[in-house]
């Protein structure tokens, strides 16, 4: 299936309703200041870029704008701070002035798979990727995006219904035009995506599981990421908790500590 062009079925605007719904709903997510996420992160494009092994990190978006914060990747002696103009690299425990690099997206011009990546590379790569993972299916109901129903995929025995989603340009993110799987309780079960800035060929399938509740709104803790024409795993995100950050300071309603270590989606 073509990613990029699918056959229309038909713009079903209750399709994206039904998905709102099942992660909690826009009211929920309206009181919502930013999710913050502990997680194991690791796999063979970041290995690739300049950043080899297992890395815990802990990651907060805002929903309110794009910004992430992200700390742990090479330990926690960084913190990267991420927005589509802007990204910042500062030292946690050092006097010196933070690196602040405008326009970031622009710094990634000429690079191929194998690039390496700097400090503000990998921030604004994982700033935005988070950015909107995180906020997902909610973002989709932003000024700007287009959503419509295509054709029904089946996978694994299964039927997902697919979501095709245009980005609008204020958004930072991997390609514009997208593609989202639902299962029958319409929680995310795939993503499939070009990341621009790795490659302009190679599409991404992206899978989610483990769908689990957090202070009222539903996401998937477990993220497998790879291309079509490999089976490597280009990353692998296991969240460990999710705490959700309310305006009203009302307290997250934390789900017991997960831990996937001994999960294998070989």
């Amino acid at each position: 299936m073509d990613f990029i062009e699918p056959l229309l079925t038909t713009y079903s605007p209750e399709f994206l309703k039904a998905i709102i719904d099942a992660h909690g709903g826009l009211t929920q997510w309206q009181k919502v200041k930013s999710i913050t996420i502990d997680m194991n992160f690791s796999g063979s494009l970041l290995s690739l870029k300049g950043y080899p092994g297992h890395h815990r990190m802990t990651v907060t978006a805002e929903t309110s704008m794009q910004r992430t914060v992200l700390d742990g990747l090479e330990g926690f002696q960084y913190r990267r701070i991420y927005t589509p103009q802007r990204t910042v690299v500062e030292r946690v425990e050092s006097p010196s002035l933070p690196e602040a690099r405008e326009s970031p997206r622009l710094s990634f011009a000429g690079h191929v798979r194998d690039s390496k990546w700097d400090h503000h590379h990998v921030s604004y790569f994982l700033g935005y990727s988070f950015w909107y993972y995180l906020n997902l299916p909610f973002c989709f109901t932003l000024p700007g995006f287009k959503t419509r129903e295509v054709d029904v995929h089946e996978e694994g025995g299964e039927e997902w219904r697919v979501l095709e989603v245009t980005f609008p340009d204020y958004v930072a993110t991997h390609n514009p035009v997208q593609l989202f799987y639902y299962d029958k309780d319409y929680q995310l079960r795939r993503m499939d995506y070009k990341a621009q800035v790795v490659s302009d060929v190679v599409v991404v399938k992206h899978y989610c599981y483990d769908h689990k509740t957090f202070s009222g709104l539903r996401f998937p803790t477990l993220r497998r990421v790879h291309s079509f024409s490999s089976c490597s795993t280009s990353f692998l995100i296991d969240i460990l908790n999710i705490r959700v950050n309310f305006k009203d300071d009302e307290p997250s309603q934390e789900h017991p500590r997960l831990d996937y270590t001994s999960v294998s989606l070989a």
